[in-house]
């Protein structure tokens, strides 16, 4: 135990637009691991705030090989809204867009390492 210990886990998911705007979505949580309820959840609150407006917008969500993010329901949930997905090819991170962008944030919370002493500081590295 200790301040940089590894026995505190934190699950962070994110997802960003791809068009002009770059909306990001984030959950950052205290717990190890996402579950297929995480992934739904927050591809819920994801897909409530996507098209608002008068027409209803299509979207392809373009996703990692994550088990969670393969499941049946996840799917079905997916396509309930109106929107499809679309899986990387595994072992090929260059077709994966958000991999470099977790790649930076990693990047950049290590840079920032030595000045995070709390949850609510790691949090705060993450959203900024």
């Amino acid at each position: 135990e200790g301040l940089y210990s590894n026995s505190t886990k934190f699950t962070l998911c994110m997802a960003i637009c791809g068009n002009a705007g770059g909306h990001c979505w984030l959950s950052f949580e205290l717990k190890k691991g996402t579950t297929i309820y995480d992934t739904i959840s927050f591809l819920h609150d994801m897909m409530n705030n996507l098209g608002k407006g008068n027409q209803p917008v299509h979207h392809t969500f373009l996703c990692d090989n994550l088990l969670s993010h393969m499941n049946a329901l996840v799917c079905h949930v997916v396509h309930q809204g109106g929107h499809s997905l679309l899986f990387c090819p595994p072992y090929k991170p260059r077709n994966g867009p958000i991999k470099y962008v977790f790649n930076h944030l990693q990047h950049e919370l290590l840079i920032r390492l030595h000045k995070i002493m709390n949850q609510q500081e790691l949090e705060a590295a993450i959203y900024s």
